[in-house]
């Protein structure tokens, strides 16, 4: 389909989306919209894929990608260009995914995998560029991190004395988790990225008549994902390397769900006729809280059982 309707469009439209896709890539890069535009990256590279097709949106966006170079070569930093040149493998299989027909999970599982390569790869050559282990220094960083927070926290002016004891031992506690769960934050921040990508990226294509997966309130992961949840979370209670592999699954496969518990209570609140505004601001409110993360996640796994968006029975007229 995608490759048909390309043909519908001039050289202005494909003027825009090289302008569009350029300005996507190169904004993070001279300053301008932060990291938040580099995670974004994906959206406008996977909609014009979708919209020209593969073929010609891949050429829309590989002539973006240089353009976006040989700009960030002139005035910005090129090293900033990693991260949203690293995401646009993702871009390709969101929007093959799409045309393609593919289940929502399918193809960000595979937008997944396509994250983490390519991060992967980027971490490769940088370390073989500069000679330095980049996982390895990032540690280093986060933990010097921690010890200067504890430090300047304890140069407070009102800084509690006698519980120094117990804030030095949280934050020891702090330093020598972050080793032992980074692996599964590294997977988070991916499928955090893919989730926001997909959701932005697909909501836009729907609004503009183009395929697109369904709604996101009837996302729904693999029952069969339920079960490696459960059994790491009785490997906790073991301990050494077992415990540590058990805590990062449950740390990925709990971020999942809760993707799910958002997706469930998007429905319910959408079944409830609750106004689009107030869904956006009781999901915001919740999902900033420990609590209310936990919340959503216990409402995915349960979702697996009790089915909360089973369609409801016709109201008899008799």
């Amino acid at each position: 389909m995608g490759e048909q309707t390309s043909k519908e469009f001039g050289g202005q439209h494909y003027l825009a989306a090289l302008v569009i896709g350029t300005l996507s890539l190169v904004l993070p890069a001279i300053g301008l919209g932060g990291a938040l535009f580099s995670f974004l990256a994906p959206v406008p590279a996977a909609c014009i894929l979708v919209i020209f097709g593969l073929r010609r949106g891949g050429r829309v966006m590989a002539y973006a990608a240089t353009g976006a170079i040989l700009l960030t070569l002139l005035f910005g930093d090129l090293s900033a260009l990693l991260l949203p040149l690293s995401l646009l493998p993702a871009a390709y299989v969101l929007a093959a995914g799409i045309l393609g027909g593919e289940a929502p999970y399918t193809s960000g599982g595979k937008a997944l995998v396509a994250v983490m390569g390519a991060w992967g790869a980027v971490a490769l050559v940088i370390g073989a560029v500069n000679h330095v282990n980049l996982y390895a220094e990032m540690l280093k960083a986060i933990d010097m991190g921690l010890a200067q927070t504890w430090a300047n926290y304890r140069k407070m002016p009102d800084f509690p004395v006698e519980s120094a004891a117990e804030f030095e031992q949280l934050f020891a506690a702090m330093r020598a988790t972050v080793p032992v769960i980074m692996p599964g934050m590294l997977v988070v921040s991916a499928i955090t990225i893919v989730w926001a990508n997909m959701t932005l990226a697909g909501g836009l294509l729907a609004r503009r008549g183009y395929p697109s997966w369904p709604p996101f309130a009837s996302w729904r992961l693999p029952e069969v994902l339920v079960w490696p949840l459960i059994a790491a979370g009785f490997m906790l209670f073991t301990g050494g390397l077992v415990r540590s592999a058990a805590l990062n699954v449950v740390l990925v496969l709990a971020t999942l769900f809760q993707v799910q518990g958002v997706s469930v209570a998007l429905h319910l609140l959408g079944r409830w006729n609750v106004p689009r505004p107030v869904r956006v601001l009781l999901l915001f409110v919740v999902m900033i809280q420990a609590y209310g993360i936990v919340l959503l996640a216990l409402l995915g796994v349960a979702d697996i059982w009790a089915d909360f968006r089973k369609p409801r029975p016709a109201a008899s007229d008799s």
